[in-house]
């Protein structure tokens, strides 16, 4: 009943396996950034985010800056140009760039990076927070294989332990020792599949 699902899961990974080594070699010879901003308005105040997935040197990565404050905090061109940006841009030069902020916990190495920090202005400026994940294409690759590789070697190591008992007359499914007149495994019922009514 469980072999249903989880064939279609694996299925699933190895699609998607398949799409990340795509992008894997994609992203050593050409950069793709995936830019979506939104706006929300309610009386005096606003919330903008800017969400940002970029794909470059074998790394993907996901990046999220937000402001929440009042309007009267920013200048009305910038608030304008908030409303411009609002919805999706693809493959455009960054318009958000993130410095890691003084007070963001996280770590960097080996081209894995996470970060998470806010800022909490003295004045009436907006409040802004920030977060950025980084992984290898290889690990992306390695996590989503896990499934699909274990599934592979348990068929095979299945189908040798299956011959192996066909080998010694014995019962492919529960390995009872089968007699040459058994037409059916007495102890699992499953057929017999040296043809044991043939043999009788």
């Amino acid at each position: 009943m469980w072999r249903l699902p989880l064939n279609f899961v694996t299925a699933i990974l190895l699609l998607l396996c398949v799409a990340t080594a795509a992008m894997w070699v994609r992203s050593h010879y050409a950069k793709d950034v995936y830019q979506h901003f939104r706006l929300y308005q309610a009386s005096d105040s606003f919330r903008f985010v800017a969400d940002m997935i970029r794909s470059d040197d074998g790394v993907l990565a996901i990046t999220r800056w937000e402001d929440v404050g009042p309007q009267s905090a920013i200048p009305a061109e910038a608030f304008a140009d908030m409303q411009k940006r609002a919805g999706w841009s693809v493959n455009r030069p960054p318009t958000i760039y993130i410095d890691v902020a003084p007070n963001a916990i996280g770590f960097d190495y080996q081209r894995f990076e996470w970060n998470a920090a806010v800022l909490l202005p003295t004045g009436p400026a907006p409040v802004t927070g920030d977060g950025a994940l980084a992984l290898p294409y290889w690990c992306i690759f390695s996590l989503l294989a896990v499934l699909p590789l274990w599934r592979l070697v348990a068929w095979r190591i299945r189908r040798q332990i299956r011959a192996s008992r066909i080998r010694r007359n014995c019962c492919p499914n529960c390995g009872y020792e089968l007699l040459p007149t058994y037409d059916r495994c007495p102890r699992c019922d499953v057929p017999c599949p040296f043809g044991g009514a043939e043999n009788t």
